[in-house]
């Protein structure tokens, strides 16, 4: 998706899946950008609910991650006003990455709090669930 300047977020069908890959980037990183990956993100949000099918939203950022990386440790406030625009839409699932990690995020409440609960998770909890997939191109051994 990096270096594409148009269709920042294109959603598409797949099953009984909508899958909305977006790219934040430009928002997130330059201070001069002219391209609104948000309204983008916003509109594809509103046709794939029109759609009926489960959406699934995903970028390269998570909604948050464990690391030591700062950038592990700000992602959220920058990416906040993304996943408000999620949660305002339904979405219950969010797939990210950045991290050379895998985590599975307690749901994120409207309010931009976490809530611990145990699974099973539903698509109609009012919540966000966030998958961090980010183990390609880790150099840790993965144990099977």
């Amino acid at each position: 998706m990096y270096g594409v300047m148009d269709n920042l977020v294109t959603g598409f069908p797949f099953g009984d899946l909508y899958i909305l890959p977006f790219d934040p980037y430009r928002f997130l990183y330059s201070k001069n950008s002219t391209i609104d990956s948000l309204v983008a993100l916003k509109s594809q949000l509103s046709i794939a609910q029109q759609t009926g099918l489960f959406v699934i939203p995903f970028s390269h950022y998570p909604l948050v991650c464990s690391g030591e990386s700062s950038n592990c440790q700000s992602i959220l406030a920058n990416m906040q006003k993304y996943f408000k625009a999620m949660l305002d839409a339904g979405v219950s699932l969010y797939i990210g990455a950045h991290a050379h990690e895998y985590e599975r995020i307690y749901p994120y409440n409207p309010d931009g709090t976490f809530t611990r609960i145990d699974p099973p998770y539903y698509s109609d909890g009012g919540y966000l669930i966030s998958l961090v997939e980010g183990v390609g191109g880790s150099n840790t051994d993965l144990v099977v």
